[in-house]
């Protein structure tokens, strides 16, 4: 459901909650449970998020991966590109979840040799 979420850009709310309800109706299938079972109590069966928090966890990973490629590849050339224009894309989007969530910028060169 969630294929190459983390190069999905500028995605809508509507459709967000579409796939969070879908997810919804897939749990509530698999359990045979009624439609009244409240959401949060399946998720927590299935150890499963939220459908927008697991968009947000796949374009932080896409994009820590493509700061570790060199620089000979178009990934990482695109990320270059964005960042020096600020074009909206994964690189303005990641960037502001990573204020949003105050976690350790993976674009900073001092991160990313402690991570590694």
């Amino acid at each position: 459901m969630l294929t190459n979420a983390g190069s999905w850009s500028e995605i809508k709310e509507e459709s967000i909650i579409k796939l969070n309800n879908l997810q919804n109706d897939l749990l509530k299938y698999l359990l045979s449970t009624p439609r009244t079972t409240p959401s949060a109590a399946l998720c927590w069966d299935f150890g499963a998020m939220p459908i927008k928090y697991m968009i947000m966890k796949e374009k932080l990973t896409l994009f820590y991966h493509i700061l570790s490629l060199n620089s000979e590849y178009l990934a990482k050339k695109i990320y270059e590109t964005q960042a020096k224009f600020k074009f909206p894309g994964l690189t303005k989007e990641c960037a502001t979840l990573i204020n949003k969530f105050n976690i350790p910028d993976i674009s900073s060169d001092e991160i990313r040799k402690k991570i590694s």
